[in-house]
């Protein structure tokens, strides 16, 4: 990546970006690399496809739309091994550029990809809206997903919202009786916070 340009190194970034917006509870190894090579793989399509200015928007939904047809994905980078040493497997597939054994989607949880069909989908429709409008608001386009406020909402016991801590079974007694069950909001603030959900 050291030797790439500057436009490859900003697309990087801002998809790396969008990346941190995409909540998904377990924790991915390689998710980082995983976005940085799709990225570069946007990069690559965007400088055979157009003869004038590289433009990292239109660079950035074609980064979206392979990620919403995940199940064609097929990356291979030749720079540093033969194309006979990757070993065969079924897409959807990136193999490493530095291990032609190493398939990034080999371990995946299986509702990863989906996830970041979903979302690359959503940002691709505000896109979309905000080139019609010929102004692209950034801080709409970065909203994260899935949208916090509904998912909180849904999940959210309306009566009473307690922290519940765990005692660990390596505590000691004088830990144990530090830890107790408490309301999380006062009674009047949180009675604020219903009735604001109730109308936005």
């Amino acid at each position: 990546m050291q030797k790439k340009s500057s436009f490859i190194h900003h697309l990087c970034r801002l998809a790396k970006f969008w990346n941190c917006t995409i909540l998904f509870e377990q924790y991915i190894s390689g998710r980082s690399s995983i976005i940085e090579y799709l990225a570069v793989k946007a990069e690559q399509e965007e400088e055979a496809a157009i003869n004038d200015k590289l433009s990292i928007l239109r660079a950035f939904g074609r980064f979206l739309n392979r990620l919403t047809k995940y199940q064609q994905i097929d990356i291979i980078f030749l720079n540093f091994y033969d194309h006979k040493l990757v070993s065969n497997c079924d897409k959807p597939y990136i193999i490493d550029p530095t291990n032609p054994y190493n398939n990034l989607f080999g371990n995946l949880p299986h509702r990863f990809l989906p996830t970041l069909a979903t979302c690359s989908k959503e940002t691709l429709q505000r896109l979309q809206k905000y080139e019609t409008n010929a102004v692209v608001q950034f801080e709409k386009l970065f909203e994260p997903q899935p949208d916090l406020y509904s998912l909180f909402r849904s999940q959210m016991n309306r009566n009473r919202i307690n922290t519940i801590m765990s005692v660990s079974q390596n505590c000691n007694e004088k830990s144990k009786r530090l830890i107790v069950r408490r309301n999380t909001f006062d009674s009047k603030i949180f009675e604020k916070i219903k009735h604001l959900m109730n109308f936005l």
